[in-house]
């Protein structure tokens, strides 16, 4: 189910052999993994802050966007990244620069279309 880079999947042997802490952050870390491989590393960013996606890329010794695609077919079911695209501004979107009304209220008005059912929180 996940393909490496050449020689990539070696050095992330290693790093996870001779990681030290706690075990809990290293499962995330490589669940995170295998999420950018399935999803992109855009949805990553959508579901982690910038500091949690950094660490776990310290602890596998990459980059998610050196391991990852930025998108796959599987993107589209990530709700924020389809938001993010809407919106127009991924990164705006990642740093919560975009004032959402209703943020939170289980429907995002901006988006909502006249067709489109309420969304469930």
């Amino acid at each position: 189910m996940l393909i490496l880079p050449e020689g990539k999947e070696t050095v992330i042997l290693q790093k996870i052999k001779n990681y030290k802490g706690d075990g809990i952050v290293l499962s995330n870390a490589l669940g995170a993994l295998l999420t950018a491989h399935l999803f992109g590393w855009r949805v990553l960013y959508i579901l982690h802050n910038f500091e949690t996606v950094k660490r776990y890329e310290q602890i596998l010794g990459y980059s998610f966007k050196e391991l990852t695609n930025e998108r796959t077919s599987l993107s589209g079911k990530s709700f924020g990244l389809t938001t993010a695209d809407k919106l127009g501004s991924f990164w705006k979107y990642v740093r919560n620069a975009h004032q959402v009304s209703n943020k939170g209220k289980g429907q995002l008005t901006e988006l909502a279309d006249a067709n489109q059912p309420e969304l469930p929180l």
